[in-house]
């Protein structure tokens, strides 16, 4: 049956709501062979989010364009990792010793090296990482101990910088009371 327009539409329901013929796309057709289009890009509508108050949070989503993508990679643009607070490399006093174990040198012998050197404060072993970490008094104190422990064939190294201890969660602050000053090889976080 045809329209009264003659475009071959089926005329419109007695009574009910009419909707326009769909267009004829380009390549002929209306859905036919090679006439697929992507739909239109939607609109954008803004979103008032709160929780019981009066002040909302405007949000307005984007999925209809689809992921953002930062540099990093991930969608969402945030950072991968998490924030860290830099240290000076040149006042690190911590020697790394990785390796230890496949050198020859057990746990309790690293352990005993280190604090007969000047200056030792602490070490930790890693069995992990087969050696572990020693704390001196100062820098320059560490590295007299890398020159001695490479003279007695142990692989040695002063330790990457660590992440400093953000303000709230210092040594000796009082949100984390358990926490001591010597604390750099502490894997502990302060849980308040």
């Amino acid at each position: 049956m045809r329209s009264a327009d003659g475009r071959g539409a089926p005329p419109p329901p007695q009574g009910g709501i009419t909707f326009p013929p769909p267009a004829r796309q380009k390549g002929g057709g209306y859905g036919g062979k090679g006439s697929w289009q992507p739909p239109p890009p939607r609109e954008s509508y803004p979103v008032h989010m709160g929780k019981g108050s009066s002040k909302g949070t405007s949000f307005s989503p984007s999925f209809a364009q689809g992921p953002s993508w930062s540099v990093t990679g991930l969608p969402g643009g945030g950072p991968s990792k998490r924030l860290r607070y830099s240290e000076d490399p040149s006042n690190v006093d911590t020697v790394a010793s990785v390796g230890a174990a496949e050198a020859g040198v057990d746990q309790d012998n690293l352990q005993a090296f280190y604090e007969s050197q000047p200056g030792f404060v602490v070490f930790k072993a890693n069995p992990r990482m087969g050696g572990g970490f020693a704390k001196f008094s100062s820098a320059h104190m560490a590295a007299q101990a890398v020159g001695a422990a490479e003279a007695e064939g142990i692989p040695a190294a002063m330790a990457k910088p660590r992440a400093a201890w953000p303000p709230d969660l210092a040594p000796g602050n009082k949100r984390c009371p358990g926490v001591a000053a010597i604390s750099a090889f502490a894997a502990l976080r302060c849980v308040v």
